[in-house]
């Protein structure tokens, strides 16, 4: 409730306090809440419009907290773009108490098939009694990335009619793109000698892998920044590394792998990073890596681990 309160006082200062600002460049103004969105609309429009992530790059957008420069950005856009995760609850939650027009939001969890967050056979259950909660990262499923696309490039249109051929013509190719790469996974994991995969670390990857008929072992469920190390946990993928004769045990970006490095120093196994894409490094970002290009290096890690 105190954070609530905190955000809608945010949006009240930044309400009557945003003086009009004269712009340079032409076009939609359109920010996202997360990197994957951004890479989106980066596809899908080009330089056609103002485009600007709200998290940094390199910031832990499970424990981001807004700034009423962030507030001022969405309230000074023409469209806000985010997912609708408990990453994002704050966003519900601004929007189910204030005046904001909900035409400029597009929350893309209700245009995709959703997952329910699991438990894998070495994780160890919370002792807390929780409620289901959807895992957020709905753009690692290559299918509900391009659904993402088809909803983002509707609300492009409605909002800029003026540009609707070019978003359309963008928006299907980057679709094929995205459908080549689905066949690339596809075809890796149908050739593959094994069909599991170990994440000594957070779990965001249940897209990916159920959307390939992939098996997997991790250390904690979903992707909380707030986990602590479990033993019993550790010891259980450590065991199943050297039963199932496993190469490779995956720890994720911006991760300190400490977990990951037990692992492999009991076992022998190499460690890898799987990318989430739910952010990236300011080097990442610098040297242009994008929504395919990382995709694509993670099928290559997949290749080394699977095989």
């Amino acid at each position: 409730m105190k954070k609530i309160i905190i955000i809608l006082t945010l949006f009240l200062l930044v309400s009557c306090g945003a003086a009009p600002q004269v712009e340079d460049q032409e076009g939609l103004r359109v920010v996202t809440s997360s990197f994957p969105l951004y890479e989106f609309v980066r596809e899908i429009a080009g330089d056609s419009l103002q485009l600007e992530l709200l998290l940094p790059p390199g910031a832990e957008v499970h424990s981001y907290e807004v700034s009423p420069v962030d507030m001022k950005k969405i309230t000074n856009s023409d469209l806000f773009l985010y997912v609708g995760g408990d990453s994002d609850h704050w966003i519900d939650e601004m929007m189910e108490s204030s005046d904001l027009e909900v035409k400029n939001f597009l929350r893309l969890m209700d245009h995709v098939k959703l997952l329910s967050e699991e438990e894998s056979a070495s994780m160890v259950a919370e002792e807390d009694e929780h409620e289901d909660e959807y895992d957020e990262h709905i753009w690692l499923s290559l299918e509900n990335s391009q659904l993402m696309v088809d909803a983002i490039t509707d609300k492009l249109v409605e909002l800029d009619a003026d540009k609707a051929d070019a978003y359309k013509s963008r928006s299907e190719q980057f679709k094929n793109e995205l459908s080549r790469l689905e066949e690339d996974y596809k075809e890796l994991v149908d050739t593959s000698l094994r069909k599991v995969i170990i994440v000594g670390d957070r779990f965001p990857f249940l897209y990916l892998v159920r959307s390939l008929g992939l098996d997997y072992d991790a250390a904690y469920p979903g992707c909380s920044a707030n986990v602590e190390e479990n033993a019993q946990a550790i010891k259980g993928l450590i065991d199943r590394v050297r039963a199932e004769d496993i190469p490779v045990v995956f720890t994720i970006e911006m991760s300190r792998g400490t977990i990951a490095d037990r692992i492999v120093e009991e076992t022998g196994a190499k460690k890898l990073m799987l990318h989430s894409l739910q952010n990236v490094t300011k080097e990442e970002m610098e040297a242009g890596e994008g929504f395919i290009s990382l995709m694509e290096k993670n099928l290559e890690v997949l290749e080394e681990a699977l095989n």
